[in-house]
C-alpha cells in the first residue's frame, strides 16, 4: 500500500498509532516556521488535542509533504479546532494554498469543533505537496491541527482528468481511503430504507464507497414525489465560472413490493436532466456528472431525483459526493493539478453510470449510515 501522511500539528509527544489504527507524524519534519500550542478543553480525536499558529504574516507558513509519483491523485484534507487555544475567543478565517494557488478559505468563527477541507489533488508528478496557511485578515492568525494525505488509486473519481483538482463540497465514516462520509438531513417528502450493499468483490470499481454508506437509503414517500438535495458551494473569488463533480450512488432493496417491478430514476441537476439510472437487485449503481457549469454567483447546486415514466417505484438515493474544481491561478500558480481557466463550467458533459463493488478490507472502523 502507498504510504499515507498522517500529520498531527503541534504534538510534541504521541503515540506511533492513533485510536484509528493510522501511523501520525509529528510536524517538526515538514514544517519550519509556526509555534505550538495545546488546548486546554477535551476534543474529540487526539491528533486535535495540539495546533501550530502561525502569527508571521510576512513568514512562507507552509508543509512541505512528500509524494509518491506512483500515484497522481491525493486525497489532501486539513482539521482545524479553534478550542480557545489563545484565550482571545476570536476563532480565525484565513485561506489555505496548495502548491502556490488558493485551495479553499477556513471559516472557523461558526464551528463549535473541528472543521475540515477536504480535496482531490493531482500533483502531475511533483516530488512533493506544499499546503500553505495564509492570513487574510488583520489580527486573524491561521493554524492548522491536523494534515493528511493520502495517496488514490487511479479507478478513484475516474471522470476527473488528470490534471484537473476538485475540493470536496459534500458527501452525504471514515473508511478505506480515509474519507469522511457525514450523515444527511432527510429531504423532504422521503422516508428511510435499509437497502442492500453488493458482496464484496476481489476487484474494487467506482470510487470503492464503505458499505455503511450504501446500507441505508431514502426514498420518497410515494411515486409522484421527487427527492430534492440542494448542496451549499462556496462563493467564487474569482469571478469566473467553474465545474462542479457530481457522484450519485444507488442501491436497492432486498425484495421489491412485486416481481415486476421496477425503479429508475432522472437525475436533475439545476432543473435540466442529466441521467437515468435503474437501479437493480443486490447491485449498487454509480451516476457520475461532469462538468456542471457553476456560475460566479452561485450559492448552491440542486439535485433532484424523479421517477421515470418507465418506472413503477419511488425514487431512491443511497449517498452523493460533489466536487467544486479548484482553479489555476495562473502565472506563478505553482504545480500541482487544477483545470484550465480557458475550459471554465463548459465542454461537454460527461455522464458514467456504472456498477460499484464494495470491498471489505482489514481494518474495521465504526461508519454511520449517510441518511
Amino acid at each position: 500500500m502507498l504510504q499515507w501522511t498522517n500529520i498531527d500539528c503541534g504534538n510534541e509527544d504521541l503515540p506511533p498509532i492513533g485510536l484509528d489504527l493510522l501511523i501520525w507524524h509529528l510536524d517538526t519534519n515538514y514544517t519550519t516556521t509556526g509555534i505550538k500550542a495545546r488546548l486546554s478543553i477535551p476534543t474529540p480525536r487526539p491528533e486535535l488535542d495540539t495546533l501550530r499558529f502561525f502569527p508571521d504574516a510576512t513568514a512562507r507558513n507552509c508543509y512541505a509533504v512528500p509524494s509518491v509519483k506512483l500515484s497522481l491523485k491525493y486525497l489532501v484534507r486539513a482539521g482545524f479546532y479553534y478550542g480557545n487555544y489563545d484565550a482571545y475567543g476570536r476563532p480565525p478565517t484565513f485561506d489555505v494554498h496548495l502548491d502556490g494557488r488558493k485551495w479553499t478559505t477556513v471559516n472557523t468563527t461558526t464551528a463549535q469543533g473541528a472543521v475540515y477541507y477536504e480535496a482531490v489533488y493531482v500533483t502531475q508528478g511533483k516530488d512533493e505537496i506544499e499546503l500553505c496557511l495564509v492570513q487574510t485578515r488583520r489580527g486573524e492568525v491561521p493554524f492548522v491541527s491536523s494534515v493528511e494525505m493520502v495517496p488514490l488509486w487511479d479507478g478513484l473519481y475516474s471522470e476527473m482528468g488528470n490534471e484537473e483538482s476538485f475540493a470536496l463540497v459534500a458527501r452525504t465514516n471514515l473508511e478505506w481511503h480515509n474519507r469522511i462520509w457525514t450523515r444527511g438531513l432527510d429531504p423532504p417528502n422521503t422516508t428511510v430504507a435499509a437497502t442492500v450493499a453488493p458482496l464484496p468483490l476481489l476487484t474494487p470499481t467506482e470510487n470503492e464507497p464503505p458499505p455503511a454508506a450504501l446500507s441505508d437509503s431514502v426514498q420518497s414517500n410515494n411515486a409522484q414525489n421527487t427527492i430534492s438535495l440542494t448542496v451549499d458551494i462556496p462563493k467564487s473569488t474569482s469571478n469566473q465560472q467553474t465545474a462542479a463533480y457530481l457522484v450519485l450512488y444507488f442501491t436497492e432493496l432486498l425484495i421489491r413490493p412485486k416481481l415486476d417491478d421496477t425503479r429508475v430514476m432522472d437525475v436533475y441537476v439545476d432543473g435540466k436532466m442529466t441521467a437515468s439510472v435503474e437501479a437493480e437487485l443486490t447491485k449498487c449503481k454509480v451516476a457520475t456528472v461532469y462538468p456542471i457549469a457553476v456560475q460566479p454567483d452561485a450559492v448552491s447546486i440542486n439535485v433532484t431525483l424523479a421517477r421515470a415514466n418507465s418506472s413503477t417505484l419511488p425514487p431512491m438515493v443511497s449517498a452523493m459526493e460533489v466536487f467544486t474544481r479548484i482553479e489555476s491561478s495562473g502565472a506563478g500558480a505553482g504545480g500541482g493539478g487544477g483545470g484550465s481557466k480557458s475550459t471554465g463550467g463548459g465542454g461537454r458533459r460527461r455522464l458514467v453510470v456504472a456498477s460499484c463493488a464494495v470491498v471489505v478490507h482489514v481494518v474495521s472502523i465504526l461508519f454511520i449510515s449517510l441518511f
